[in-house]
């Protein structure tokens, strides 16, 4: 990388990295020359550039709603509340929309291009190529969330007598879910830290954030100058670069997972999300944290169903 032959780089009439005639100072990383003609001191090295996942060749077998799943799905928290284990997926939410067959819904926003380096990978796999199944899904508004707990109602009657109703939860539904059962915990795992024993990172956030970085709300411009400065592709310092399957880190008490980051989840008539996500500073990672929020779809927001036992 530094020396034998200077590299062309994607920027025209730049090279990087000395050449076997450079003195030892022009083999800096930070150093740059110019050249504006074919030279025996000047070569180059290609990269690679995965833009788009190879798609799955066959269907998966869909998700079924019935009992086993409801049964599964949700964790008790009281007599009257149940609260979803998991963000809503990729897969529940196609499953949704197989049995809409609705194209307003289908058609729906892209908020990823431009965010940061390589997310095209993201505009064209996250919502649909298998791989991302289990992850939350993002981008969507509030109002269609709303069709999709209306939805839930309808399939869980299918299977069931009781009545209930399925919808988003309360800030104050939200706060005692996340608590799994503990009283006066700033975070959903318990004590006041971020990592574990073993040092690793108990939930999908940005910890190269400072507390003082004004990254607040979907902020298009921001985010991109700050991703391009510091992200990376590959893996982030807690396992992440962006969104990370909904079971993925530690439960909390009541066995609902990422109640504190990866997807910051939307609450009922509320213009704030709570839990913070994968772009979330540490402190908004705090149960009685809260995030700004337009009701618009964006890369940074998802949801999770509570369901609520109605009297028979």
């Amino acid at each position: 990388m530094s020396g034998n032959a200077a590299e062309l780089i994607a920027e025209k009439g730049i090279i990087k990295g000395g050449s076997w005639n450079n003195r030892a100072d022009m083999l800096q990383i930070q150093k740059r020359q110019y050249v504006n003609q074919a030279s025996p001191m000047v070569g180059f090295r290609y990269v690679v550039e995965v833009v788009k996942l190879p798609q799955p060749q066959k269907m998966l077998k869909p998700i079924k709603l019935n009992k086993k799943f409801f049964k599964k799905y949700f964790a008790e928290i009281n007599d009257t509340l149940s609260v979803g284990k998991y963000e809503a997926t990729n897969e529940l939410y196609n499953v949704f929309l197989g049995d809409l067959n609705d194209s307003l819904f289908i058609n729906r926003a892209n908020k990823w291009d431009g965010l940061f380096p390589y997310s095209q990978v993201w505009t064209t796999n996250y919502s649909m190529n298998h791989k991302y199944n289990n992850h939350p899904v993002v981008n969507i508004d509030y109002d269609f969330v709303k069709a999709f707990c209306s939805w839930m109602n309808f399939r869980f009657s299918e299977s069931h007598e009781e009545k209930v109703e399925f919808r988003l939860p309360t800030k104050q539904e939200w706060e005692l879910a996340a608590r799994g059962g503990l009283k006066n915990s700033p975070y959903p795992w318990g004590g006041p830290y971020l990592r574990n024993r073993k040092g690793c990172f108990l939930a999908n956030h940005n910890p190269k954030m400072n507390e003082s970085e004004n990254v607040n709300g979907y902020d298009t411009l921001s985010l991109h100058n700050f991703f391009q400065t510091y992200f990376t592709d590959l893996e982030d310092f807690d396992g992440e670069a962006v969104l990370a399957p909904v079971d993925s880190y530690f439960p909390n008490g009541h066995g609902l997972y990422n109640m504190a980051g990866n997807a910051a989840e939307m609450v009922l008539d509320s213009n704030f999300t709570k839990g913070g996500s994968w772009k979330s500073k540490s402190s908004n990672l705090q149960i009685e944290a809260r995030e700004e929020w337009n009701k618009t779809a964006n890369p940074f927001t998802g949801f999770r169903v509570v369901m609520i036992k109605k009297e028979m």
